[in-house]
């Protein structure tokens, strides 16, 4: 288990934490605007809400760290090519 597992994994109680707030937040809010909510129906839309928002939050990080890790190898590639004459000179 390297330093970023065991960070994350003492953590893990606080991010259950987090998620189940967000959970009951959300299932108490639901119930103020219907009176006879079926619990077990918005339970499962719920779910799935938030199964398909972390979804979009993992494709937008994931173009966030490739843009960088493309920006990254792109300008160091310039750098190279700008540089490389003057270094087999």
């Amino acid at each position: 288990m390297n330093t970023i597992d065991k960070e994350l994994e003492s953590r893990r109680g606080e991010i259950h934490f987090g998620l189940e707030v967000l959970y009951n937040l959300n299932m108490r809010i639901t119930g103020w605007g219907i009176p006879e909510l079926d619990e077990n129906e918005a339970s499962k839309k719920l779910f799935a809400m938030i199964d398909e928002e972390l979804a979009k939050l993992k494709k937008e990080v994931n173009k966030r760290f490739h843009a960088v890790a493309s920006k990254f190898f792109w300008s160091h590639r310039v750098i190279f090519i700008y540089y490389s004459p003057f270094l087999f000179a």
